[in-house]
């Protein structure tokens, strides 16, 4: 498969989820939102000659923007509606889990953030897209999720800043 590059960014998770070099699309770049991916889907998408598209996005629509779970369902049908028109496999990676540390966070939003994922868990095959669930990954003895936290918190060292993977995180 083979991705082109938009901009300057992180690999890591497309290289890992490829297990392969990679030039990829990031329609999730830095404060991204769903709504904001789709005022530019024409522009940074069509052209780009893609054979495979992979979608991540969701942590600022909740966290930052403070969207409902409607809102973000809302958004994210329509990105997806016009992902699915391209014709070519489209891959969603989970929103990662958060930190309960980081700013902005609350138990409010942290139940429409585990909404969300679980609505893309039955939302995505509907559209024949594969979905990458992030939750539950490990390597080795780390898991992505600390299954003994009631916050559903990232494991230590799987989140780099509170909010991005590190390379233990994207490699779980």
């Amino acid at each position: 498969y083979r991705f082109r590059k938009y901009q300057a960014g992180p690999t890591t998770w497309a290289q890992v989820l490829l297990m392969q070099d990679a030039e990829y699309v990031n329609l999730s770049i830095g404060g991204d939102t769903f709504a904001k991916m789709l005022d530019r889907f024409d522009r940074d998408v069509l052209g780009a000659n893609l054979n495979r598209l992979l979608i991540s996005a969701g942590v600022n629509d909740c966290f930052a923007a403070g969207l409902t779970l409607a809102q973000m369902q809302t958004n994210a049908t329509a990105v997806f509606a016009r992902a699915q028109a391209l014709g070519i496999p489209v891959d969603v990676l989970t929103p990662p889990p958060q930190s309960s540390a980081r700013g902005g966070w609350t138990a409010g939003k942290r139940d429409v953030y585990k909404a969300f994922r679980n609505w893309l868990i039955q939302v995505c095959p509907s559209y024949g897209f594969t979905l990458i669930d992030s939750w539950p990954a490990s390597s080795g003895s780390t898991t992505v999720i600390n299954p003994t936290d009631a916050n559903l918190n990232a494991s230590t060292n799987v989140l780099m800043d509170s909010v991005h993977p590190s390379t233990i995180g994207a490699q779980a």
